[in-house]
């Protein structure tokens, strides 16, 4: 008479990645399986459900009909996009564009937890047939919901200061951290990072917010505050992450280590940028190649300035112009 919690579907892992879920054939039954259903997938589990007779709970359904009859219904178990379709369009039947799309989103926000690449695009291409939508569409929400912050923490697992939990991780992201983590520990730094960094370059919607807190009070001339810097967090996994490294002593370090921590974390931000930037053009190159159309001359120019800009963040010389310690910082930076 319970929903499904966390706690049980870990113990459930133990013991197998299989499970089918059988509910109560009404319609709350349904929306507690709906999140069973989701829990178990983060799980890594592979799932599949059971939708008994209205009138029917489990045990009254083997009471009354015997238990091969729910074996047999065991084996004829629905997938998980199946039963998220039928459970949806109980509650909404009429298939307007609306309802469409937002019954794609659903059920892209359920596969999204799947961390099994090749499941997952399965699905996705089920989705697709299923609604009468191109594959690239889901695809597309798919990779738009594993890249956004509130799934970071899912992607990868690390520890730190010898307590062990999730904590998001990638080049990137530990670039804009220990960005955030210089800025507010080493205000020594701070010229040399605003006047080389874009807002827009951090990704990551927590630490461009602490940055552009920062920023304001280095232009009032102001100190910053941990605190304050933590307030402008929303998500909770990111507050912690500061937190720790807050509570974390600052080692005295010499000027020169500083700015190739500086120059380290900015370099890696924008390779990545401009790494995508490459990929996109060369498949854009092959297209025009493969169509005889586009100008590839203008393609080739284009290829060649990037390469030319990642050869130049690699040498670091986007802080060939920062200022010298104890010098004067502009009043203007180019966010």
């Amino acid at each position: 008479g319970t929903s499904l919690t966390e706690k049980q579907a870990e113990l459930l892992l133990r013991y197998t990645k299989n499970v089918v879920v059988l509910y109560d054939g009404d319609l709350a039954g349904a929306h507690a399986a709906l999140r069973g259903v989701d829990i178990l997938l983060e799980k890594g589990m592979r799932v599949t459900v059971v939708r008994l007779p209205s009138e029917h709970d489990p045990d009254s359904f083997v009471r009354q009909e015997g238990p091969e009859k729910l074996l047999q219904l065991i084996r004829q178990a629905q997938d998980i996009i199946d039963f998220k379709i039928f459970a949806y369009r109980s509650q909404k039947p009429e298939d307007t564009p609306q309802n469409r799309a937002e019954l794609m989103h659903q059920l892209v926000e359920t596969i999204a937890k799947i961390s099994d690449e090749v499941l997952r695009n399965l699905y996705a291409q089920q989705i697709a047939g299923k609604l009468g939508l191109p594959d690239e569409t889901v695809f597309k929400e798919v990779a738009k919901i594993r890249r956004s912050p509130k799934n970071e923490p899912a992607e990868e697992q690390t520890t730190s200061g010898g307590n062990s939990g999730k904590k998001p991780r990638g080049a990137r992201f530990t670039a804009e951290r220990d960005l955030v983590h210089i800025v507010l520990n080493y205000p020594e730094t701070q010229a040399l990072v605003f006047q080389n960094l874009d807002l827009n370059e951090v990704k990551n919607p927590d630490f461009r917010a602490v940055l552009a807190y920062a920023f304001q009070k280095y232009q009032q001339g102001a100190e910053v505050s941990f605190q304050e810097a933590l307030d402008v967090v929303e998500s909770s996994v990111i507050q912690s992450l500061l937190a720790e490294l807050g509570f974390q002593t600052s080692e005295t370090l010499p000027e020169a280590e500083l700015r190739t921590w500086v120059e380290d974390c900015l370099a890696t931000i924008k390779l990545v940028d401009i790494r995508q930037k490459i990929d996109l053009l060369r498949q854009e190159m092959r297209q025009a190649q493969q169509s005889g159309q586009g100008d590839l001359d203008e393609l080739n120019r284009k290829y060649l300035q990037l390469k030319q800009e990642e050869l130049r963040i690699r040498q670091r010389e986007f802080a060939s112009n920062a200022p010298e310690s104890g010098k004067e910082f502009p009043d203007e930076v180019p966010f």
